[in-house]
């Protein structure tokens, strides 16, 4: 999402920038210019003279959701030399827009949940691109896996669940693995395959099975076939449904739409609000009234059908805070005595 540095962080970590070096000041990470905006704060600001903001990512691996070796990406802010150029952002403005028909007020939204609580060693030939899964699912166990998937601003549309799972039992008799699959207590279906290979559950939901906040899915091996032998390894799972465009809860809301489409976000607040293009190279402001901001996408469509529009609302006090601002000290290492 779209991060906030200050002025009073960096200061509060031990550097000041002079006035002079701060129309100067780049953003980097891996060495890579990310684009920028730099801009100035009122007078007498608790978070002093300017305020940095930039689109931030968090490290993927090459073949999973996240990096296999970090979980932190390094964002570097520093003074570039006399006559360079900083990749900038200029905030253009956006008027308010009294739509004259009703306004897109929600969207097509994905997420993905993960976490990487057990590391399993295969002995096959045909090597996870992953180790690490979420749980195990057994037929040995007398209840069945159950984790918790937190979705908010909830439509009243059918929406639709995925689970990837990986078997890790193989036994003569085929299938090897047969799970149930359920939601917050309604039966989605059944998982069905054989051997240490992975498989996609999906589950299509109708409007009203998904609910705002907390859903419980549970998993529950039979082995019925295999002697009551079934162990299977939860890797991920996602569900797709129609998200309300709201700040009220997170501060920041994906929006996508056709351009020329009007959309309406709410929760925003009366400071302006901010729309970052996907790529973070363009940012657009527009003034709130009673509440919500409503705007036309930008863009032309295209022939044949539009293509979709992805930007990301922030609300004036939505943006994300470093986990931590720290000053570097490079270190020589061929230096005399660095061993």
């Amino acid at each position: 999402g779209v991060v906030r540095v200050t002025d009073a962080a960096l200061a509060a970590a031990g550097t000041t920038v002079p006035d002079g070096d701060i129309v100067r000041l780049s953003v980097t990470m891996r060495d890579k210019e990310v684009p920028a905006v730099v801009r100035s704060l009122p007078r007498g600001s608790a978070d002093g003279r300017f305020e940095i903001l930039f689109l931030g990512q968090f490290p993927r691996g090459e073949k999973t959701w996240e990096d296999e070796y970090t979980s932190t990406n390094v964002y570097v802010v520093s003074v570039a030399a006399p006559g360079a150029q900083p990749k900038r952002i200029v905030v253009e403005r956006l008027r308010y827009l009294a739509a004259p028909a009703a306004p897109r007020v929600s969207s097509p939204h994905h997420q993905h949940f993960e976490t990487n609580a057990k590391l399993v060693r295969f002995s096959g030939r045909s090597m996870p691109a992953e180790p690490w899964f979420w749980a195990e699912i057994r037929a040995t166990d007398a209840e069945p896996t159950k984790i918790v998937v937190a979705v908010r601003d909830v439509t009243d549309q059918p929406a639709t669940l995925k689970a990837r799972l990986m078997g890790y039992s193989q036994l003569p008799a085929n299938p090897d693995h047969t799970v149930d699959v359920k939601l917050n207590g309604r039966p989605l279906g059944q998982a069905v395959w054989d051997g240490e290979l992975a498989h996609e559950f999906v589950a299509e939901l109708p409007a009203g099975v998904l609910a705002e906040g907390d859903n419980l899915l549970t998993f529950h091996a039979h082995g019925e076939k295999t002697d009551g032998i079934d162990v299977v390894l939860l890797d991920w799972v996602e569900v797709s449904y129609q998200r309300r465009h709201s700040l009220a809860a997170e501060g920041q809301v994906v929006v996508q739409a056709e351009p020329q489409t009007v959309v309406r976000v709410e929760g925003a607040g009366d400071k302006p609000v901010l729309l970052w293009d996907a790529d973070g190279t363009r940012a657009l402001e527009v003034q709130p009234r009673g509440g919500a901001v409503e705007f036309v996408v930008p863009g032309s469509p295209g022939p044949g059908l539009a293509l979709q529009h992805e930007l990301r609302a922030v609300r004036a006090d939505g943006a994300l805070v470093p986990r931590g601002v720290v000053v570097s000290q490079p270190v020589d290492l061929r230096a005399a005595g660095q061993g």
